[in-house]
């Protein structure tokens, strides 16, 4: 076997090496223009290596151990300055994703950069930059810490699926919403209601945190054997279904499935949960925190249903009571992750974003970073 793999190791790197001559040789047979165009058509391939190393940077620091590690340390690390510190490291990988959102030339970005010049002509760039940097870091701690750190908010209030009150269902946003109007929370206990947006295969927009994570609290309750399985055939069989998106599945299929096995509590839809808002009469900020929606279709639905609710509810609220608003959001206000915005809406500086930041600003919405709430994730888009 080892003879095998050495013959075959042998073979790749002949042909390797038979590749490699052929390509100099036809490269010493071109003429001084043929080598140009051929250098810029290689040099256009690069970006595709660029890309994998995008995802894969993505991966490690959005979707791997580690910022699983870094994120439950910075929300649940007993120390405050420890949970901090992680925040702040959250904060520094948020702002080099959005980078291209301060590439650009604004009055303020003129001042500091005017200021670094100067500094690196007349003092040390070295010194100068170290400056820069704690000014930056110093700014965003403290930016961080005016954010709160509990907020009973999270995923409409929702624990986990052990009991009838599941994260991102209608029944946990009611329970949350009537005991806040009964006085039950503290009065900082609820800073703004907040809960996950996804778009389905057929283009349903439905709130639920992780598909995964649903499927594992809810398939091994008998009355959703038929559901699963239903959902296994959509897909291509139990192996796919676990590496399944909501994008991969129907809402006809995925609005069957009885979270965590309780019978008749459902994954809702976007236009549902925010009619319950309404209809309740919510007083206090929502976050709609974007996952993914990957259609035109999509795109303008949710942003129609966002602001369908701002004119009908939250501008009553502005003048009722303005002092329940969280003030990065107002009373409605869209967040994201800047790799999920970017997937969604399009990457920083390109022209679709531009072109739906401007669509959102019109709308009166704000669009902000999670974590980071301090973050624009539309700061500069023109028409």
């Amino acid at each position: 076997m080892l003879q095998g793999v050495q013959c075959s190791a042998t073979r790749n790197l002949c042909h390797a090496t038979a590749h490699a001559a052929r390509k100099y040789v036809q490269c010493c047979s071109m003429s001084r223009h043929q080598r140009h165009r051929y250098v810029i058509a290689s040099a256009g391939r690069q970006p595709h290596v660029m890309q994998r190393i995008k995802v894969q940077l993505e991966g490690f620091f959005f979707a791997s151990p580690f910022s699983n590690w870094l994120w439950n340390t910075s929300v649940s690390h007993s120390w405050r300055v420890i949970r901090l510190a992680g925040m702040l490291l959250i904060s520094i990988i948020l702002t080099a994703r959005s980078y291209r959102l301060y590439v650009r030339y604004t009055p303020v970005h003129a001042a500091v950069a005017s200021l670094l010049a100067l500094g690196c002509l007349f003092w040390d760039a070295g010194k100068s930059c170290g400056v820069a940097a704690a000014a930056w870091l110093l700014r965003t701690a403290v930016l961080l810490a005016q954010q709160p750190e509990e907020n009973a908010g999270h995923r409409v209030g929702g624990k986990g699926f052990d009991s009838r009150l599941c994260e991102n269902s209608l029944e946990a946003l009611t329970d949350l919403i009537q005991r806040d109007l009964r006085g039950f929370l503290e009065p900082d206990e609820l800073a703004y209601v907040e809960y996950d947006v996804h778009e389905t295969k057929d283009g349903e927009l439905v709130v639920l945190h992780d598909l995964q994570r649903v499927l594992n609290a809810s398939r091994h309750a008998s009355i959703n054997s038929r559901v699963i399985a239903a959902l296994e055939r959509e897909v291509g069989g139990p192996a796919a279904l676990q590496r399944a998106h909501v994008q991969d599945v129907q809402w006809s299929s995925l609005q069957k499935l009885h979270l965590g096995g309780h019978a008749d509590v459902h994954i809702p839809t976007l236009e549902a949960i925010l009619q319950c808002c309404i209809d309740l009469r919510l007083r206090h900020s929502m976050a709609v925190e974007v996952k993914s929606i990957v259609t035109d279709g999509g795109r303008k639905t949710f942003l129609q249903l966002v602001r369908q609710y701002r004119v009908r509810h939250c501008m009553a609220l502005e003048g009722e009571c303005p002092e329940a608003a969280y003030a990065p959001f107002g009373f409605v206000a869209v967040i994201s992750f800047p790799f999920h915005w970017a997937a969604s809406f399009g990457e920083f500086g390109s022209q679709e974003w531009r072109a739906w930041g401007v669509r959102f600003r019109d709308a009166g919405i704000p669009v902000r970073s999670c974590v980071a709430h301090f973050i624009d994730l539309i700061s500069g888009a023109q028409a």
